[in-house]
């Protein structure tokens, strides 16, 4: 089946948003779900940390994670308007400064299934897609303005940078108390975050989008090594519509190597150059 120009448009469009979502996770202010605040942890969580030390325990924390399962929810009126279907899963693998991704998901009533290894992305949009995977390089996306979206999305989907961003623009900063993830203790710690002060340069908010947030306010579940196990973040636009995610972390260090798609499975970007000039 010969792809479109919508369905490759579709492509940029829709794995730019869900990635670059991915990498905003929720909160609330009666504790996060999927959190038992306050019950009797098995194991000691980490120092308290401050807003200072926040993002670099983390990212040195996360040193120690090879690979990593994440589970997605969306929900509110701004995902609702995405037509978000609620639900995105990922397995994360790390190989020395590389990050391999296989992510699936569905959105604007497309499954989508895309894999991020070395430097090939591979996107499959169904249908959309012929039942092929569409294949390029982090170089040929870059010089494509749609998939650029792509890549800086890919590039934000990183809990490390993430709180680095974030820590840029903490407004408040406050310590919730302990509590227990899948038998796994963990200290909470919520914040909330001026979109426009988030660090430039991060890729994780373009000016354009902090422009249209009013608040953005994250509550981290932390393990005793500061891992990150929930990650909530809630995201109130200016117009009022809100997006809360919820990130939920398990398998850690237990995903072997992400394999692509078979090579007849797959159709090269190269092929689609017309359509998305």
């Amino acid at each position: 089946m010969r792809l479109t120009r919508s369905a490759a448009g579709i492509i940029a469009a829709i794995a730019a948003l869900v990635i670059g979502l991915s990498a905003c996770g929720p909160s609330g202010d009666a504790g996060p779900k999927g959190v038992e605040v306050g019950a009797s942890a098995p194991a000691s969580p980490s120092s308290d940390l401050t807003q200072a030390t926040f993002a670099d325990a983390i990212a040195a924390g996360l040193k120690s994670v090879t690979s990593m399962h994440v589970d997605l929810t969306y929900r509110g009126r701004f995902a609702d308007a995405g037509k978000l279907t609620g639900t995105a899963a990922s397995d994360v693998v790390r190989k020395g400064d590389e990050t391999d991704l296989h992510m699936t998901t569905s959105v604007a009533g497309r499954d989508l299934d895309l894999f991020l290894i070395g430097s090939d992305v591979y996107v499959g949009l169904g249908e959309a897609t012929g039942g092929r995977y569409v294949h390029a390089t982090m170089d040929k996306l870059a010089k494509h303005a749609g998939l650029a979206k792509l890549l800086d999305g890919i590039h934000a989907a990183d809990m490390g940078a993430q709180a680095r961003a974030f820590a840029a623009g903490i407004t408040s900063f406050t310590k919730k108390g302990t509590g227990v993830v899948d038998g796994t203790a963990v200290t909470i710690y919520t914040m909330t975050v001026d979109p426009s002060k988030v660090a430039e340069g991060s890729r994780l908010l373009d000016p354009a989008q902090a422009r249209h947030l009013g608040k953005l306010t994250a509550t981290y579940s932390l393990d005793a090594h500061n891992v990150p196990l929930r990650v909530d973040v809630r995201a109130t636009t200016t117009g009022g519509q809100s997006l809360t995610i919820s990130m939920h972390v398990s398998k850690l260090n237990q995903t072997g190597a992400i394999v692509p798609p078979p090579a007849d499975q797959t159709i090269e970007l190269s092929d689609l150059a017309g359509a998305l000039h």
